[in-house]
């Protein structure tokens, strides 16, 4: 999905400035997009171009600059409706983790120990900062909560996963007696090209 329906969709929860929209996309949005923070402001003057946002300047108490903020237009309500129900989602993983893990059979044992360490410790932060957000029962729209909820699951089912193998993960990528390492097939997954 592109950036730009990412900000009418954060838009449709009230205004915000692009500071407040950059915000929330490292907060939360990140998780389900893979774009940087610079693409914000470009979409946000497209969408305006487009008529799809408004920006109005409001004062600020810190400074003399004005503070740009944007609010969906009713056109642009109806472009995020339209985005959303042609959407044909994919789910995509990209993960440094899962690649290093994927080519552990030419690591050391130890630093893909390592590895797996820090991603169990970013993952039950993660879990921590799901579970500390804890909304009161009905003031989150229901996706919200469900995406929380599914997020929460989909971690803790990593964590325990990696816990319960990652000892004999780790004995397995042990050089055999003769020192040699256990290359991998050189199609493991899918179909050879």
């Amino acid at each position: 999905m592109e950036i730009r329906i990412v900000c009418l969709g954060i838009l449709a929860f009230g205004d915000a400035s692009g500071y407040d929209i950059k915000r929330q996309f490292e907060q939360t949005y990140r998780h389900f997009i893979a774009a940087g923070c610079g693409s914000i402001y470009p979409a946000l003057a497209r969408l305006r171009r487009e008529g799809l946002v408004r920006m109005r300047e409001q004062p600020t108490h810190v400074s003399r600059r004005h503070r740009k903020v944007y609010s969906l237009t009713p056109l642009g309500h109806q472009a995020l409706l339209q985005a959303l129900a042609q959407a044909k989602p994919q789910h995509r993983v990209h993960s440094d983790y899962a690649l290093l893990i994927f080519f552990a059979h030419l690591l050391a044992p130890e630093r893909a120990a390592t590895i797996l360490n820090e991603r169990l410790d970013n993952i039950r932060a993660q879990i921590r900062r799901l579970e500390d957000y804890a909304p009161t029962a009905g003031t989150l729209p229901p996706g919200v909560e469900f995406t929380r909820q599914w997020g929460l699951a989909t971690l803790k089912a990593s964590a325990n996963f990696i816990a319960a193998n990652q000892a004999a993960f780790l004995e397995a990528l042990k050089p055999d007696p003769q020192g040699q390492l256990h290359p991998a097939p050189p199609h493991a997954f899918g179909d050879p090209a």
